[in-house]
C-alpha cells in the first residue's frame, strides 16, 4: 500500500490523470497578493503549495484536517514559523473575523474562480 505524504502523488503517477486548471493559480495569486497580505489556506495538504508561494511565514496561516497531513504540517509549516492549526470544523475556525487579506481552499470549483 503506498504511503500518502501531502499532495504528493507521484506514486499514482501512472495511474491517474487530472484535465488542466482553467488558469495558472500561482500566477493568479502572485497578481493579487501583497507581501504584506495575511494569507489563509485552508485544507492545505501537506502545505506543498502553500510553501511554494513563498509568501512571508510570519503573515501566513493553515489548516489541515486529515491526520496524517497535519503531522506532515505541524513539522513542514510550524518548523518555519507558520500559524498552523488542525481543523475539521469550519463552523468554529480558530481565528478572528476579517484577520485575512487572501484566504485558499482548494476544494472549491476553480473554474468559477478562474474569470479572465
Amino acid at each position: 500500500m503506498a504511503v500518502m505524504n501531502g499532495w504528493d502523488f507521484s506514486h499514482i503517477e501512472e495511474r491517474y490523470s487530472m484535465g488542466e486548471l482553467p488558469c495558472d493559480m500561482t500566477e493568479m495569486i502572485h497578481r493579487y497578493m501583497k507581501d504584506t497580505d495575511r494569507l489563509l489556506d485552508i485544507d492545505t495538504g501537506g502545505g506543498e503549495f502553500l510553501l511554494s508561494l513563498g509568501h512571508s511565514p510570519i503573515l501566513t496561516s493553515a489548516t489541515e484536517g486529515w491526520k496524517p497531513n497535519v503531522e506532515l504540517c505541524q513539522k513542514n509549516l510550524g518548523g518555519i514559523g507558520i500559524d498552523f492549526h488542525e481543523m475539521t470544523n469550519y463552523s468554529a475556525m480558530p481565528f478572528e473575523d476579517e484577520q485575512f487579506d487572501i484566504i485558499l481552499l482548494h476544494q472549491l470549483n476553480l473554474e468559477f474562480f478562474c474569470l479572465s
